[in-house]
């Protein structure tokens, strides 16, 4: 897998990891409760890609932003990600999220 395919593969796939989008799924019941709007993750360029025949395991970074009640908050972390290689190319078969807890952003 060529690097530079990795942010391809992972856009595409990202939004429905388990046939549901993953931040309704994992974030999204207690959203609401929590007053969590405007939510954005953005993933940046592998910093380590290892390729195994049909497998591969990637690691980027990601920065996930979201308003609480009101203020802007930021959560700078990493994403690993495990792929597979199938008949259609290259499919997310599990990821993490690893990083600490959102903190206000800095003002602009």
């Amino acid at each position: 897998m060529a690097p530079a395919l990795i942010p391809q593969v992972l856009a595409a796939q990202l939004p429905h990891v388990g046939g549901v989008r993953w931040s309704t799924r994992h974030l999204g019941a207690s959203d609401a409760k929590r007053g969590i709007t405007d939510q954005k993750v953005v993933i940046g360029t592998p910093t380590r890609v290892e390729v195994e025949g049909a497998s591969a395991y990637v690691i980027v970074p990601a920065t996930y932003t979201f308003t609480e009640k009101g203020v802007a908050m930021r959560a700078a972390s990493q994403m690993t990600f495990t792929l597979k290689k199938g008949a259609g190319g290259w499919l997310i078969h599990g990821w993490t999220w690893t990083g600490p807890k959102a903190a206000k952003a800095a003002a602009k």
